[in-house]
């Protein structure tokens, strides 16, 4: 093993759980449970020059040992290990040196390396964002606890000027499903907005993972970026 990362806690809701771990040979092993349309397991592996320049940031986070820094309130806290070596930290706030250099790296993986799921659900905005679906990916299954399942949709005018808000009612749904390629839920999405030039549309489901007999909270969401004026 070469690296793990994890950031977890925070004030959202639901609290981050994310994980990445890198192998020797350069092999991904990627856990996300919020912010992103994609929620779940992912893998993958890096390509030499990555591999390359990971090993040489470890190597020199290493080198500096162990560190606990104070952590921001309400932030989320960063843990990565290397060898014997671990450093901790509220997101956002790392120590200066390799260690930073390093989490950055790590960080950029975790968020953007989403393209090969294992066993994860997405949350897919359609017809011009007035209808929203629960969709499988990946190659493995897994059990969707959708009891307590809420959609959002959040509008706005412009640079983040809010227009509107709309939360589904909370779903009721008895048993835990059971989902595995070509699954799909429809979603409650009538939230009425206007919607076109000048407006955009963030959405989030939030539901729940079932993984050795409890339910992990999981927030699916899509939001497009919001360009600045000019």
């Amino acid at each position: 093993m070469i690296v793990t990362f994890s950031r977890t806690g925070g004030r959202g809701l639901p609290p981050e759980s994310e994980f990445l771990e890198i192998a020797d040979d350069g092999s991904l092993a990627i856990q996300r449970s919020s912010g992103t349309p994609r929620v779940g397991r992912f893998g993958g592996h890096l390509a030499e020059a990555e591999l390359k320049r990971i090993r040489e940031l470890a190597v020199a986070a290493d080198a500096t040992g162990s560190i606990d820094a104070i952590q921001p309130p309400d932030s989320s806290l960063v843990t990565v290990t290397v060898g014997d070596a671990t450093a901790r930290f509220g997101d956002g706030a790392p120590p200066p040196g390799p260690w930073s250099a390093l989490a950055e790296a790590l960080g950029s993986l975790l968020d953007g390396r989403l393209d090969e799921p294992i066993a994860a659900i997405e949350l897919v905005v359609g017809d011009r964002g007035h209808a929203a679906r629960l969709e499988h990916r990946g190659t493995e299954a897994l059990v969707v606890d959708l009891s307590d399942l809420t959609v959002r949709a959040v509008l706005w005018k412009g640079y983040y000027e809010l227009e509107g808000e709309w939360q589904s009612e909370v779903g009721r749904r008895a048993e835990p499903t059971r989902a595995e390629h070509g699954w799909s839920i429809g979603l409650a999405f009538d939230h009425g907005f206007e919607l076109g030039e000048g407006r955009t549309l963030h959405a989030s489901a939030a539901f729940g993972l079932v993984e050795n007999d409890r339910s992990q909270p999981l927030l699916a969401a899509v939001s497009p970026p919001i360009k600045p004026p000019g």
